[in-house]
């Protein structure tokens, strides 16, 4: 089936505590999404991560959209997408029009992806 995933090549919004601050669990204001490519990279309205991953940071694979369009594009595709969207993003950070989760949404929906950032991450408030 072409939906698998067997190499990997899947990219995967993470979400971290900001400052480490796990004993705060999912208080949505001291938390970071962004985005881990295949090789482990990451990707981020503020820059890489970097250092900021450990094995304890959740992240969760996209899950392809079912559209007509979508169907025929391969996990490499999906993820160069996200990459070219990232590069080409220059919005200046904001909490409630533009932040972290907003910009893992913004890049998974416009490039095959359905929306893999939970509701108390995103902040649509405006």
């Amino acid at each position: 089936m072409a939906w698998r995933d067997p190499m990997g090549l899947k990219p995967e919004a993470c979400f971290r505590p900001l400052e480490d601050q796990d004993w705060m669990g999912v208080f949505a204001p001291l938390w970071h999404a962004f985005v881990k490519y295949s090789d482990g990279s990451t990707d981020s309205i503020t820059g890489g991560e970097g250092a900021y991953t450990s094995e304890h940071t959740p992240c969760y694979e996209g899950d392809k959209r079912s559209d007509d369009e979508c169907k025929c594009w391969t996990w490499d595709r999906i993820e160069q997408c996200i990459k070219d969207e990232a590069a080409k993003d220059t919005a200046r950070y904001d909490i409630f029009t533009n932040n972290c989760g907003q910009w893992v949404k913004r890049k998974f929906l416009a490039c095959c992806l359905e929306n893999p950032i939970p509701w108390w991450l995103i902040y649509d408030v405006f």
